[in-house]
């Protein structure tokens, strides 16, 4: 569930990651997606500058453990040993058992329109707001979750570690560049898909961007 909430990723994807796909150096957790619905969603995900920090902690103690039990899978290539799956197996969860026993668990605390993809539709609202709270920070005072740790400075500025330049000093132009990082991250082809389908603060925060300019005239 972590790896939808805060690496936006797809439950085929999730099941799909095998040991070739991590790479940890120094602290870091990168995550390559190569088995995926589209050309367009191969990427990589920095799950080092999105998640919290126990979140991490728990994939760092989740992932050595993995490679400690597939030491015991000899002759079996890294790429073959799915980093997703039961103890003393190489295999992958099954389909049955990875999702739909998260889609259970969401539903039994949120409700019957819950699933592991909502996650993913998550991912990507959390995204644009935690952007929008960067390059404006008096945003934050109007979201009911103000108070989430990653609207904190720490957590702030690892976040901004995914664009090239201050999300503060941002031109028009570098901010629509922005919009289409958050749409790698995603893996979608088109940047209209993220917006219309996925980024569901997308109106408001325009509403909120509207209502200071006018104040400010």
């Amino acid at each position: 569930m972590a790896l939808a909430y805060w690496g936006g990723m797809r439950p085929k994807e999730i099941r799909h990651l095998s040991l070739l796909s991590v790479e940890t150096p120094f602290d870091e957790i990168n995550l390559f997606i190569r088995s995926t619905k589209t050309v367009n969603g191969r990427r990589r995900i920095p799950l080092h500058l999105l998640a919290p920090d126990n979140i991490l902690e728990d994939l760092r103690d989740y992932i050595r453990t993995r490679r400690e039990e597939a030491e015991k899978f000899t002759g079996i290539a890294q790429k073959q040993i799915a980093l997703i799956g039961l103890k003393d197996s190489p295999h992958a969860l099954r389909r049955e058992v990875l999702t739909d026993g998260i889609t259970q668990y969401l539903r039994d605390r949120g409700g019957d329109h819950m699933d592991l993809y909502c996650m993913r539709h998550s991912f990507a609202t959390l995204t644009l707001l935690r952007w929008q709270v960067y390059s404006a920070p008096a945003t934050v005072s109007v979201l009911r979750i103000r108070n989430h740790l990653i609207f904190t400075p720490t957590y702030q500025q690892r976040f901004a570690q995914l664009f090239s330049r201050s999300l503060i000093e941002q031109n028009d132009r570098e901010k629509v560049n922005t919009l289409i990082q958050i749409r790698r991250l995603m893996g979608h082809g088109h940047l209209s898909v993220t917006l219309e389908n996925y980024t569901h603060c997308f109106g408001a925060l325009l509403a909120i961007r509207q209502n200071k300019a006018s104040l400010l005239r």
